[in-house]
C-alpha cells in the first residue's frame, strides 16, 4: 500500500487534482490536507485526518498563542509528545487534544489559518498523564503564564530537547482514586516517626509517596531517614539523562518512595497515594528568580485533590496562612503541643544602653563576657547571626549626607575589608573605596552598619580567635561550599560560625552552647506585611540549634519593638492571634489573594508611564467583572533601580475576583510586565 499526502491553502470553490495519475477533489474549499492510500489494485480509499492541538514547549514570540493546532494521520492520546514546524525551526509540543477534521472544518474555514502537518511523533505514549494535564492547566490559570511556559516545569529538560523518536513503555492503568481527603497539618517537632508511619502504610497499599522538601539538604536528610524505604531522589542538581531516568522510574512505578526538591512535585506519577511537603513555611518553595513563579505547596495541595492523594504539611512553626486554614477547618490539624514548651531562655539587650556606658563594639557587654567564657572552653561551640554579609552595610559622607549607591541599581554598596571593595549585593558590581566623597569631595567618609565580616574582625581584634567561620553568599556560593563549612563547624575545625539566614534549616548543623544575635534591626523596618513572620520563622530557625543550657542572646536598639517582643516570646500562639488580626484588618492573606505586577525599563518615565497605565487597566477590569479588588501604586520599587533597570510595580490585593478578571489581567500584562502571584516579598 502506497500512501500520498495532498496540501493545498483554503479554496473558494470546489477543485481537483490529479498526482501521478490519481484524481482526487477537494469540496466546498475544506480540503486543506487530503490523504490517501493506493492499494495494490489502484482502487482508492479515504485516510481519517485529525487536528491535534498542541502546546509547545517554549512560548512563541510576537503571539498570545497558547495552543497551536495541527494536522495528524493518527489520532494521539492528550500527552504524547510530538515535533512541530513553527517558521522555519521545529519545536517539541505536547498533544492536548485530537479531534476529527470532519468536526472541525467549519471552525477552521472560519479562522482563516493554513494549518500544517506535524513533523514527528517523538512518543506516541503520554509524556503527561491525566492528572498532570489538569495541573497544568489549573496552574497556568492561577499564576496567570502562558502554557508554553508552565509546561517546561512539568518535563524534563532531556526530553524537551529530544529530537528523535522516544521508547516509552506505556504503564499500567492505575485503579481508580479514591474521594479527596482533607489536608492534614502536622504541627510537630519531632517529625520523623510519624513520616515513617505514613509512608509505610501508603506503601504498603501499592502506592507512591512524595515528600517534598525545601532544600536539598533536607532532601537528603530525609532520604537517611527514610533509607528503609528505598527512596529516590529528584532534585534539579542532578544531570538531565539522570533527571530522565529517575522521572521515567517514577512514571513506570518503579520507584514508589520519592523525596525532592521543588522539580519534583511535577514528577508523572503512576499511582500518587501521599504527599508530604515538610517544612512548608519555608520560602525556599517559592519560585521568584525564574518563570513560572510558583509556591510548591499551592501546586502539591492542587496535585493532591487531583489525585486524591493524602497532603501533609509537616512544620512546627506553620506559615500564618496554614494555620489560619487548620483554625478555619479547612485543614485537620495534628499537634504533640511541644511547640508551646519553652526550652531555651533568650535574651534582649539594649544596644542604646551600651552606647550611654562607652561600649562601641557591635557585641554588648553581656555578649563579648560569654564569648570570653565559651572560647576558654575547648569543647564549646558558638552561632553569631547577623542579617547582612560584609564589613560596612554602607558608606557614609557626613559633610553632604549622601550614602555611597550602586551606579547601576539604587542598592547602597557595601564595604567587603577581604577585598578592599564596595560591592551592590543586588548586582554584584564591584568599585574601589574612594577617598573622597565623589559628590561634594569631602574627606571625612564614614562606614556604619555591620556584616558577617566586620563580626569575624571582632572576634579576631576582642578575643585574638582568627579562626571563625563565615557562612554567606560571599563564602558559600554552592551547596557543597555551605556543606564544607557546616561539616567544619560540626568536626571542631573551629568553634565559631558566624552566618546569615544561609545557616536556617540546616539538618546538619550541631547543637551549640551559644547563640548570639548581633542584629536583626533591619528587618524590622521592612515595608511588608509579612515581616514579622519571616522574623518569627528566622528565631525559631536558630532555636532548633539551641538546647535548655544554651546561652541566648538577641541584640537590638528597639527591644521594645512589638514584632520583635512576640518573636522573642516564641510562643506561637500569641505571635499568630497578634498578625492575624492586623492582617485581618488591612485584608491581607490569607483574607486575600496578593498579586504583585513588576514593569522594568531603562528609561524611568517609560516605566513609570506603562505602570500607570496597567493600574488604570487593572481598575477597568474589576469594574467591568464585578471584581473586589485594591489597587495599591504603581510606586517605585524598594530598591528603584537595578541592573540598569528602573522598577515600578503595582500591588493588586485581589478579595474577591471573577474568573475574566485574572484572563484579563494576563492580558493586560502580556509582554509588557511580569506577573507574580502570592509573592514572597512586597518589596
Amino acid at each position: 500500500m502506497k500512501r500520498i499526502a495532498f496540501e493545498h491553502p483554503f479554496c473558494a470553490q470546489n477543485g481537483s487534482f490529479h498526482i501521478n495519475g490519481v484524481n482526487g477533489n477537494f469540496k466546498d474549499g475544506m480540503s486543506l490536507h487530503v490523504e490517501y492510500s493506493i492499494k495494490n489494485d489502484g482502487m482508492m480509499k479515504e485516510m481519517i485526518m485529525y487536528i491535534l492541538d498542541v502546546i509547545p514547549t517554549i512560548k512563541i514570540p510576537k503571539t498570545d498563542l497558547q495552543v497551536l493546532s495541527y494536522f495528524s494521520s493518527v489520532s494521539l492520546p492528550p500527552g504524547a509528545l510530538v515535533r512541530m514546524p513553527v517558521g522555519k525551526q521545529q519545536l517539541n509540543a505536547v498533544v492536548l487534544g485530537a479531534q476529527p477534521l470532519s468536526e472541525q472544518k467549519f471552525a477552521l474555514k472560519k479562522s482563516g489559518y493554513q494549518i500544517k502537518n506535524i513533523a514527528k511523533v517523538l512518543s506516541e505514549k503520554p509524556v503527561l498523564n491525566k492528572h498532570q494535564i489538569a495541573l497544568l492547566q489549573q496552574c497556568a490559570d492561577y499564576y496567570m503564564v502562558p502554557l508554553p511556559i508552565f509546561l517546561k516545569t512539568f518535563l524534563p529538560n532531556y526530553l524537551i530537547a529530544k529530537k528523535n523518536p522516544l521508547a516509552l513503555s506505556l504503564p499500567k492503568a492505575a485503579p481508580p482514586s479514591q474521594a479527596p481527603q482533607k489536608p492534614l497539618l502536622l504541627m510537630q517537632d519531632n517529625r520523623i516517626e510519624s513520616y515513617r508511619r505514613l509512608v509505610g502504610e501508603t506503601m504498603a497499599s501499592g502506592k507512591q509517596v512524595l515528600i517534598l522538601a525545601p532544600e536539598i539538604a533536607i532532601a537528603r536528610f530525609w532520604m537517611e531517614q527514610l533509607e528503609e524505604y528505598h527512596p529516590l531522589l529528584l532534585t534539579s542538581e542532578l544531570t538531565p539523562k539522570t533527571f530522565f531516568t529517575a522521572w521515567n522510574r517514577i512514571r513506570m512505578g518503579e520507584a514508589q518512595c520519592i523525596i525532592g526538591t521543588r522539580a519534583a512535585v511535577f514528577a508523572n506519577f503512576k499511582d500518587l497515594g501521599l504527599i508530604i511537603i515538610d517544612e512548608e513555611q519555608n520560602p525556599h518553595y517559592k519560585s521568584w528568580d525564574m518563570l513560572p513563579y510558583y509556591h510548591t505547596r499551592t501546586v502539591a495541595l492542587e496535585l493532591a485533590r487531583a489525585s486524591a492523594a493524602r497532603a501533609i504539611l509537616g512544620s512546627a512553626t506553620p506559615s500564618v496562612a496554614t494555620y489560619w486554614h487548620a483554625k478555619s477547618g479547612t485543614y485537620a490539624l495534628q499537634t504533640d503541643n511541644h511547640h508551646k514548651e519553652r526550652k531555651t531562655h533568650i535574651t534582649a539587650i539594649d544596644m542604646r544602653n551600651e552606647l550611654l556606658d562607652k561600649n562601641y563594639s557591635i557585641f554588648s557587654y553581656q555578649l563579648k563576657n560569654a564569648l570570653e567564657e565559651l572560647l576558654a572552653r575547648p569543647d564549646k561551640k558558638a552561632l553569631l547571626f547577623i542579617s547582612r554579609r560584609g564589613t560596612a552595610s554602607f558608606y557614609f559622607c557626613p559633610d553632604c549626607k549622601r550614602i555611597e549607591k550602586c551606579v547601576r541599581c539604587d542598592a547602597h554598596m557595601v564595604y567587603h575589608k577581604t577585598n578592599g571593595l564596595l560591592v551592590c549585593h543586588m548586582c554584584g558590581f564591584k568599585t574601589p573605596v574612594p577617598l573622597s566623597c565623589p559628590h561634594c569631595k569631602g574627606t571625612r567618609m564614614r562606614m556604619f552598619g555591620a556584616g558577617t565580616q566586620k563580626v569575624a574582625e571582632e572576634m579576631k581584634k576582642l578575643f585574638g580567635y582568627a579562626h571563625s567561620l563565615v557562612l554567606d553568599a560571599d563564602t558559600a556560593k554552592s551547596k557543597q561550599e555551605q556543606e564544607r563549612i557546616i561539616r567544619q563547624f560540626h568536626d571542631g575545625t573551629s568553634r565559631v560560625l558566624i552566618a546569615t539566614q544561609s545557616v536556617l534549616n540546616k539538618p546538619a548543623m550541631p547543637l551549640v552552647d551559644l547563640v548570639g544575635v548581633v542584629s536583626l534591626d533591619n528587618m524590622l523596618y521592612i515595608p511588608d506585611y509579612a515581616i514579622g513572620e519571616r522574623l518569627y520563622h528566622a528565631i525559631a530557625g536558630l532555636l532548633k540549634y539551641a538546647s535548655a543550657t544554651t546561652l541566648f542572646f538577641v541584640q537590638s536598639n528597639t527591644p521594645e519593638n512589638e514584632e520583635l517582643r512576640l518573636n522573642l516570646a516564641q510562643d506561637y500562639e500569641a505571635f499568630y492571634a497578634h498578625e492575624i488580626e492586623a492582617r485581618e484588618q488591612l485584608r491581607y492573606p490569607p483574607f486575600s489573594t496578593i498579586i504583585k505586577i513588576v514593569v522594568k525599563n531603562k528609561v524611568e518615565s517609560y516605566a513609570k508611564n506603562e505602570a500607570d497605565k496597567i493600574a488604570a487597566l487593572c481598575e477597568q477590569a474589576a469594574k467591568t467583572t464585578g471584581s473586589q479588588i485594591e489597587v495599591l501604586g504603581p510606586a517605585s520599587a524598594y530598591v528603584p533601580k537595578v541592573k540598569n533597570q528602573y522598577i515600578y510595580q503595582i500591588i493588586l490585593k485581589v478579595i474577591d475576583a471573577k474568573r475574566d478578571f485574572r484572563e484579563r489581567i494576563a492580558g493586560i500584562a502580556m509582554d509588557r510586565a511580569t506577573i507574580d502571584v502570592d509573592p514572597e516579598h512586597l518589596v
